[in-house]
């Protein structure tokens, strides 16, 4: 009887809300656990074969790149996970309409970032990096090209929930990009090597799924991806686009506050300084990505549930989430700050060790909020408020900015460091206020686009 009981508890919290979310959860950690060992080895593999300013060198082309690649480069993933989310199972081909739409933004503003760096890289290029420093970053910038229709892929196979394909690949191409790095060193020794293993790695990641994504959503919808369907999501592109739009300010700011704090204290202290500043917030970022998987999968279900008008389901997965998101954290977050020593010496020798130690704790502070309130950006999101997110984001642009200049000048990598705290918790602050006056909202009927997307 008590063993019968049992069997049907679990049953019920597996099919419920929950019980889905952490099992999506489950596949998302084995990717971005893949994505996050490849991240620690590829730091130790360069910072022990070519030391802490080469991979400074190697960090700085990055950052430029990303900076500027994807300050054209559109983030789609949002606008189409929401849209896909309506259309799925009810309309498969003006789904199709919308992924092809999606696909086709993200394919074209790749390459238009990709024209920005190669045309500011002369510029910027030696004076940044040294010698060399204009060919390693239209180098990386390929980096671009390759990537350039990953979200679209990715969202597809997340809104099919398939989450187990996406772990299985992501684990080979990450083992794939660890030996292509390995290798790079350990043939040729050179900064350059290691950037064009990035680019074939990612490469090899970009055609990986978006064949997968071709052939799941064929598979389960009967509807060839490749055949033209734009012209059935007409009456989807405004809102597309202006969703994009407002969700590329967003991912722009979060990119902003990882890169161009490593650009500016390259430029101001320099290539070590900067190598610092990237080893220490790897350390720190590992905050973030206990919940990088439940993050992963929360917006696709928030979203169908919103759509359903099921606002007493988001507001009880909200509760469950954070009673075992915010012990998570916090308890990693302590770990890491008192382990921050040996944990430092490992990832970037004993100058990392001796310098990296503030960046660690503000950092891992800054994320430590971020990850804690891991449900108040998707669930505005799902609600339609992208609009809100874009100025709250602005805003913790804002004071991040006004607050770097003065602290990288007075405390290098540690004062770049605390304004991106600074900026986290004027984030939080207002996406958390925002998020729980929407979940207070009882709607009427289920909300579709033309009542609650925009309001």
């Amino acid at each position: 009887m008590k063993d019968g009981f049992g069997r049907r508890a679990i049953l019920r919290l597996r099919q419920s809300e929950i019980g889905k979310l952490f099992g999506d959860s489950a596949y998302a950690a084995v990717w971005q656990g893949a994505i996050s060992i490849a991240d620690l080895a590829q730091i130790v593999l360069i910072t022990h074969a070519l030391g802490l300013e080469e991979y400074g060198r190697l960090a700085l082309a990055i950052g430029f790149v990303m900076l500027v690649g994807q300050l054209f480069d559109l983030r789609v993933g949002v606008a189409t996970t929401i849209a896909g989310a309506e259309h799925l199972h009810r309309d498969d081909g003006r789904a199709a309409g919308v992924f092809q739409l999606s696909y086709g933004v993200d394919a074209a503003t790749g390459l238009l970032g990709f024209a920005a760096v190669a045309t500011l890289a002369p510029l910027v290029g030696p004076a940044l990096l040294g010698d060399g420093g204009t060919a390693l970053i239209i180098l990386y910038a390929l980096v671009l090209l390759a990537q350039t229709v990953d979200e679209s892929s990715f969202t597809i196979l997340r809104l099919l929930d398939r989450f187990r394909l996406i772990a299985t690949y992501t684990v080979a191409l990450e083992a794939g990009r660890i030996a292509l790095v390995a290798g790079a060193l350990a043939v040729y020794g050179t900064v350059t090597s290691v950037a064009l293993a990035l680019v074939v790695h990612r490469a090899l990641a970009g055609a990986a799924a978006a064949i997968a994504a071709a052939r799941v959503f064929r598979r389960v919808t009967g509807v060839p991806l490749t055949r033209p369907a734009l012209a059935k999501a007409r009456e989807d592109r405004p809102h597309l686009l202006r969703t994009m739009l407002h969700t590329n300010v967003v991912s722009y700011v979060r990119l902003a506050q990882t890169q161009l704090p490593t650009v500016l204290v390259g430029a101001v202290a320099g290539a070590t300084q900067a190598g610092v500043y990237k080893v220490g917030m790897a350390a720190a970022v590992m905050v973030g990505r206990i919940i990088d998987p439940a993050y992963a999968a929360l917006l696709p279900r928030l979203s169908r549930l919103w759509a359903a008008g099921r606002r007493s389901e988001i507001r009880r997965l909200v509760r469950r989430l954070s009673t075992v998101a915010v012990p998570a954290v916090l308890a990693l977050a302590g770990a890491l700050i008192v382990l921050r020593a040996p944990l430092l010496d490992a990832l970037g020798g004993a100058e990392a060790s001796a310098d990296a130690g503030p960046v660690l704790i503000f950092g891992t502070l800054a994320h430590a909020v971020n990850a804690s309130l891991l449900w108040n950006v998707p669930t505005l999101y799902a609600a339609g408020r992208a609009h809100l997110v874009s100025r709250l984001a602005l805003l913790a642009a804002a004071v991040q900015l006004l607050a770097l200049f003065p602290l990288v000048n007075a405390y290098e990598a540690s004062g770049a460091a605390l304004s991106l705290l600074l900026s986290m918790l004027v984030l939080n602050l207002g996406a958390t206020t925002r998020a729980l006056s929407a979940l207070r909202e009882v709607p009427a009927a289920p909300l579709s686009r033309a009542t609650g997307a925009t309001s």
